[in-house]
């Protein structure tokens, strides 16, 4: 019950960051230079949201009530988003690129 009220307490502000993330970026005054970091807030938002979901998973483990999805993984699209949310804690001149070809095969 507790991580059920705290998961809600997280994902309220999230799906409001989220959803702003998404106006900003419909926006006609949004420039690419803007466009840019709304989508780093929104990725990040996103990803927030999904270790949510995962901590609600593990609390379930502890119950045997979780369910194991099997899905195909991009590998080459996780290490390229990773880059470049990470890109924005790197100083000035320093660039993060990730080494898996865009032709790596998924994952299953």
């Amino acid at each position: 019950q507790f991580v059920s009220a705290v998961s809600h307490e997280l994902r309220t502000p999230l799906n409001g960051i989220i959803g702003l993330s998404d106006s900003l970026l419909q926006s006609p005054d949004c420039t690419a230079r803007i466009a840019k970091m709304v989508e780093q807030v929104k990725s990040s938002g996103l990803r927030l949201a999904e270790m949510v979901d995962d901590i609600i998973d593990a609390a379930s483990v502890t119950k045997a009530q979780v369910q194991i999805k099997h899905e195909t993984v991009d590998l080459h699209q996780i290490a390229a988003k990773a880059c470049a949310s990470a890109q924005a804690m790197c100083q000035r001149g320093v660039e993060l690129r990730s080494e898996v070809s865009a032709g790596f095969p998924c994952v299953d």
